[in-house]
């Protein structure tokens, strides 16, 4: 904090509505308020209210005048400033119920995986598992591949057949058929694995 101006105003209420891909992903954006001498509004994903409860409950053992500018809440009914983490479904939830209030507002992220020529067979094995298990979570969804040259797609092709079928959810795996389905009608360039479906381009893409 030494390294930033302080600036005496008075202290607003910051709603912070949390997603749910990460543990305590709403970290920062509670500090953050915090620390500027705000009064932070949390309301959490239903994923994630047990350490958001012990992070206030440590904290207030710690400094007690925090509770007075720390709030659990399960819904926001006003606030001064909103800051809100989620989809593109979410983001147009939050404009439509708070039209006049400021806020950030952080919508539909992905990430990017990489398949590169030196990967041992348990990165690529690490690398599926990213795939599979951060289907839809928001910026650890790994939604493009990027394949370097020389590259051992066969031997990655094999990982992505053989991941287990019961460490997937059944909705990801209805997708999947879904989409095979409607890409087969629709004459797209595709190749299908039982349990994901891989489309070449010279792109990336934002879709889930």
């Amino acid at each position: 904090m030494a390294n930033y101006p302080i600036y005496e105003y008075p202290s607003k209420e910051v709603a912070v509505i949390a997603a749910g891909n990460l543990p305590l992903v709403c970290f920062h954006d509670v500090l953050m308020s915090l620390l500027a001498g705000h009064v932070c509004i949390l309301k959490t994903s239903h994923r994630d209210r047990v350490l958001s409860s012990y992070l206030r409950k440590l904290w207030i053992e710690i400094f007690p005048e925090i509770a007075a500018y720390f709030h659990l809440v399960e819904k926001v009914e006003t606030c001064d400033f909103l800051i809100s983490t989620g989809s593109n479904n979410t983001a147009r939830y939050i404009e439509a119920k708070y039209p006049h209030t400021p806020k950030l507002i952080r919508k539909n992220r992905f990430s990017v995986g990489l398949l590169r020529a030196e990967m041992s067979e348990e990165d690529m094995k690490g690398l599926a598992k990213d795939i599979f298990l951060n289907n839809g979570l928001g910026s650890r969804n790994v939604s493009n591949l990027l394949i370097f040259p020389e590259a051992d797609q066969q031997t990655f092709h094999e990982i992505l057949n053989e991941y287990p079928q019961n460490l997937l959810n059944p909705f990801y795996l209805e997708r999947v058929l879904y989409e095979r389905s409607r890409l087969e009608q629709l004459g797209g360039n595709f190749m299908a694995f039982p349990k994901i479906l891989v489309d070449y381009s010279p792109h990336l893409s934002f879709a889930c």
